[in-house]
């Protein structure tokens, strides 16, 4: 799973760092952290203010990605969505449900926005 969610994790990226008011940490720094941190310990070291981390899990031909979305000072979720998916074409599948959280993020991260935000998942 762990290339499924490397790959997730770069569309997320991608398409969040395409919405002109957000800024997004490179995933070559959120990877530093892949291997779990307090979220309030990311957030200083990155200055990032939000933290969207997340997790694949998979049974059969189906894959639940679930994303969370962090407040770095706090520690406490300000969101979380899951995303059950059939695993035919796993680009188009990613890409899909990236879209689908940046559409579903918008609204969530408008107010956020001044701040950069970063990426991890599992």
């Amino acid at each position: 799973m762990g290339y499924f969610a490397d790959g997730m994790t770069e569309e997320l990226t991608t398409r969040l760092a395409q919405l002109p008011e957000l800024m997004v940490v490179s995933r070559t720094s959120a990877y530093e952290y892949r291997d779990g941190a307090d979220v309030r310990i990311i957030g200083e070291d990155l200055g990032v203010r939000t933290i969207l981390e997340g997790s694949v899990r998979a049974e059969g031909d189906t894959v639940r990605i679930t994303i969370q979305l962090i407040n770095a000072y706090s520690g406490y979720h300000l969101w979380s969505k899951s995303y059950d998916r059939m695993v035919r074409n796993t680009l188009a599948m990613q890409q899909k449900v990236a879209l689908q959280v940046v559409d579903d993020l918008k609204n969530v991260l408008s107010p956020l926005s001044s701040n950069p935000h970063v990426l991890t998942m599992d």
